[in-house]
């Protein structure tokens, strides 16, 4: 869809920032629950925290302009995220796979 308007483009990257927040909180939720390290644990849950607030600023601001809550598809988000799913894969070890879980979570803090 053209867009013709700044607000619109406003619009349209705040859609994809929020969808971005959604992917990643649930990929911390799916880390969360593989995670093995009570440390690594802790600092996953301390992020999701967080992207659950960022997703409470973001609803707020769609409010303030009089707009849905909307996502919009941000293939950035879906990109990290996938090659996080492949770097898991690659890590047979649940050690290793906690340091992967670790590398992707100071990523993307």
């Amino acid at each position: 869809m053209p867009m013709k308007t700044t607000h619109e483009k406003f619009v349209h990257e705040l859609a994809d920032l929020y969808d971005a927040e959604h992917q990643f909180l649930q990929g911390q939720h799916h880390m969360h629950a593989q995670a093995r390290d009570p440390k690594l644990k802790a600092m996953i849950h301390e992020h999701i925290a967080e992207s659950e607030q960022q997703i409470k600023n973001l609803e707020q601001v769609f409010d303030a302009l009089g707009e849905k809550h909307k996502r919009q598809p941000c293939d950035g988000a879906r990109g990290i995220l996938s090659e996080g799913r492949k770097a898991m894969e690659e890590a047979v070890e649940p050690a290793l796979r906690d340091t992967v879980r670790d590398h992707r979570q100071r990523c993307q803090g």
